[in-house]
């Protein structure tokens, strides 16, 4: 007697009903927790070095900001109050001559020249 022929049956994937999984908030949980003891991890590890890149920059920071700071103080070094009261009193001398020519009427009072 030959053997039973077993047949296969082929149906369709969606007519199933899906199966609820009731366990999702848990494997987030779990996920986080994997997350977290992976950067603890990962700072006992690396401390040393993210701690010597922090000081890097940190000084990197001060001799940019002391590079401007004498960038500043070098150009106040230069500045020359004598110097600049002359140029102001000749920029104004020369504004009055412009405007006291004679095809210009503005009034010497006006102008406080005494």
């Amino acid at each position: 007697k030959d053997p039973d022929k077993v047949k296969k049956v082929i149906s369709d994937p969606l007519s199933h009903t899906i199966v609820k999984k009731h366990a999702i908030r848990m494997l987030v949980l779990r996920r986080r927790k994997m997350k977290k003891h992976k950067l603890k991890r990962l700072w006992d590890r690396m401390y040393l070095r993210f701690r010597a890149k922090r000081i890097n920059l940190e000084k990197n920071k001060e001799l940019e900001f002391r590079g401007r700071l004498a960038t500043k103080v070098a150009e106040a070094r230069k500045f020359d109050p004598e110097k600049y009261v002359d140029d102001y009193l000749n920029f104004v001398e020369d504004l009055l001559l412009k405007l006291l020519k004679p095809g210009n009427l503005i009034l010497r009072n006006m102008l406080m020249i005494t």
